[in-house]
């Protein structure tokens, strides 16, 4: 709220309102967009609680997709589209939300997590936990300038790569690094590194977005890009929940917190059991494959066809067409089985490329 109070004069004050001439809001488009990702957002969020298969989750995605597909259809139609579908054959725009989604997927599941697991190995405040999470919230602020300098000259796509390497590194640090007692100096590490993916990503993005389109789509590829990257937040959260309620718990302690934060075959804590990683006793290992014994490998020359020339002194070789002089005919060929040739019956001497007869 704070921040708020203080944003809010402050874009009035700075920013400049922007209007299109001859433009109208897509009120119909607006509405269905609306109910639509409503709908789709409700059921991500309750999928864990109610159930993935429950009958209200599915008929919320069904309802979802439903209102979406007719947003879809009416933007086909509409004149003044809300969201024009041809942006969508853009490929520098699809590829930007496509790493939007992936980008925001990782960051809003991870810190989700990250901010409960600093509650509670060791045991603090959520204002202390806020305030530990800063080494990753704050990177952006000091990176995302560099990385706006940098898109002209390096690339934005490349920028956008390393943001999502260095973004599935940072988590990856902490998932190996975390335990019951880790202290927080083994853990910034992959929280600065994290932080910085998101700074390398996020500028090249905007720009990318913005300068992939015509300067009066800019507000519309803004608002798709925001969409879509909140939709990708809502479902990390929704899915790494998942994963974490799978091979871990919030109540049990930090011990069980410290699994669901860890793949299930690569725990390192001294609760964890190797029985995930070992064949279940009631499936039985599959057969092993009947072993195909293959003749020994063939050491000496391999043999030759009936009548083909060898590779000595007794090869046959007819002069080649580019080295025939012009006017020249193709000889019958002949054996020089010792070098030097012979004279031949004339007293001419065969030459040393061919013993061909003219």
């Amino acid at each position: 709220m704070p921040v708020g109070l203080v944003a809010v004069p402050l874009a009035r004050a700075v920013l400049r309102e922007s209007s299109l001439p001859g433009t109208r809001i897509d009120l119909l488009g607006m509405a269905l967009a609306t109910c639509g990702l409503v709908a789709v957002v409700w059921a991500i969020v309750h999928g864990e609680s109610d159930g993935w298969t429950s009958r209200t989750v599915l008929g919320t995605f069904a309802a979802g997709a439903v209102l979406l597909a007719a947003f879809v259809l009416w933007e086909r139609r509409a004149r003044q589209p809300l969201l024009p579908l041809s942006l969508y054959r853009i490929r520098p725009f699809v590829l930007s939300s496509v790493v939007s989604v992936a980008m925001y997927f990782g960051v809003f599941g991870s810190i989700f997590l990250l901010a409960q697991y600093l509650q509670v190995a060791p045991e603090r405040s959520p204002l202390h936990a806020g305030v530990l999470t800063l080494a990753w919230t704050l990177m952006p602020t000091f990176v995302a300038p560099l990385a706006g300098a940098l898109t002209d000259r390096v690339g934005g796509g490349r920028l956008m790569a390393l943001g999502l390497f260095l973004q599935a590194a940072g988590p990856a640090w902490l998932a190996l690094a975390a335990g019951p007692d880790t202290p927080y100096t083994r853990l910034v590490g992959g929280m600065v590194i994290a932080g910085a993916g998101m700074g390398f990503a996020f500028a090249p993005t905007a720009a990318v977005v913005l300068g992939s389109v015509a300067r009066e789509h800019h507000g519309k590829a803004s608002g798709a890009n925001t969409t879509v990257r909140e939709i990708g937040g809502a479902l990390g959260i929704a899915v790494l929940s998942s994963v974490f309620l799978r091979y871990g718990s919030d109540h049990g302690g930090p011990e069980q917190f410290v699994d669901g934060l860890r793949p299930p075959c690569g725990r390192a804590s001294p609760s964890s059991s190797p029985a995930p990683c070992a064949p279940s006793p009631s499936r039985a290992p599959p057969a092993a494959r009947p072993r195909i014994r293959r003749p020994p490998p063939r050491t000496g020359p391999r043999p030759r066809p009936e009548g083909t020339p060898g590779r000595g002194r007794t090869r046959f070789d007819a002069p080649s067409a580019r080295r025939r002089k012009p006017g020249q005919l193709p000889g019958r060929k002949v054996a020089c089985p010792t070098f030097p040739p012979r004279p031949l019956a004339d007293g001419r001497v065969p030459s040393r490329v061919s013993c061909s007869q003219i």
